[in-house]
């Protein structure tokens, strides 16, 4: 269907109070096609895309307050699947209570990608409104949004380290390997901790289906990882 910006409030208010858990969902076979310039607002995450713009079903988008790392807000938007070739403007609204101890003129965006790799975008902050924003001129495709401490990005051991989290998706267990020593801590898509374990095969067969949030802290350094996994 088209969108426009009367249609959109309409189409986000049935969301708001049809009982889903998710600030936006989409059922398989179904999507939203929305005219170029129209603003798509998702409690929080606005897009105004450049030019006509498809969003495919299945997809569901969550909002959580668990950082990705300790240099990352307490604010991250999840899609359960790939938001595909996007143009136009992306901005992310914050609360001054979700800076997680960062400087905000410091903010930059960043999107994590289909291979679960977070990219930074210097971006246009307006600390009046809360708001950060990116104004991508090239197609990107994204998972996730949030933002950090822009003078603080960097890599350590545990960035080129290969940390393999599998099956994902699962019905049962989630393996981790990886040669450091870590702790996970499993979140659900509100962001309420389920877990917090040193093993490395997490039973999750008594979950209800969905995505949850695994949380992998390197112990030596404090960094942290955050990979996505969707129960069947």
């Amino acid at each position: 269907m088209k969108l426009n910006s009367t249609n959109l409030v309409y189409l986000l208010s049935i969301m708001s109070f049809s009982g889903f858990t998710q600030d936006l969902y989409i059922t398989s076979g179904y999507a939203i096609d929305i005219m170029g310039a129209t603003q798509m607002y998702f409690n929080g995450l606005e897009l105004i895309p450049g030019t006509d713009f498809k969003i495919n079903g299945a997809n569901a988008l969550t909002k959580t307050n668990t950082p990705i790392n300790s240099e990352s807000i307490n604010r991250v938007f999840s899609f359960e699947s790939t938001i595909a070739n996007f143009e136009g403007d992306l901005t992310m609204h914050y609360k001054d209570t979700e800076l997680n101890g960062i400087i905000e003129s410091n903010l930059v965006l960043l999107l994590e990608d289909e291979m679960n790799v977070w990219n930074p975008y210097t971006s246009s902050l307006n600390a009046t409104n809360n708001t950060i924003t990116y104004h991508f001129i090239n197609p990107v495709s994204f998972l996730s949004v949030t933002a950090s401490d822009g003078t603080t990005l960097k890599t350590d051991e545990f960035e080129n380290t290969n940390i393999q989290v599998y099956p994902n998706p699962t019905a049962e267990r989630v393996e981790i390997r990886t040669p450091l020593h870590v702790e996970t801590s499993l979140f659900d898509a509100t962001g309420k901790q389920l877990l917090k374990t040193r093993n490395s095969s997490i039973d999750i067969s008594n979950l209800g289906t969905g995505m949850y949030l695994f949380v992998i802290e390197n112990l030596q350094t404090q960094h942290l990882k955050t990979y996505k996994i969707i129960k069947r």
